[in-house]
């Protein structure tokens, strides 16, 4: 999945099954893959929207904090705008991170 992201081959599709692989270093970079800034469709796999939410929330709730600040940064960059909920959730998660 890190070569995946890294080449910019993760689909919508990928990166939400990933998103509830049992190892939690393939959920946290699930989160990483759709947390990226968008490229252009030419110089990529393409994630929806629809997905790229689904993936997010699907992290945002996840039980591994790592994941969960993935999915974080994630929202912050591609869905703040729409519901910033999920950020002011974040404020009370009991992990350091």
């Amino acid at each position: 999945l890190l070569t995946l992201r890294t080449a910019r081959a993760v689909d919508g599709d990928l990166a939400l099954t990933a998103s509830k692989d049992p190892d939690d270093e393939v959920r946290r970079l699930a989160m990483t893959a759709v947390a990226a800034p968008m490229v252009p469709a030419s110089d990529g796999a393409a994630i929806e929207d629809t997905a790229r939410e689904a993936t997010l929330r699907a992290g945002l709730k996840d039980p591994e904090p790592r994941v969960r600040l993935e999915a974080l940064r994630g929202w912050g960059r591609h869905r703040q705008a729409a519901d910033c909920q999920p950020i002011v959730a974040a404020v009370a998660d009991a992990s350091t991170h």
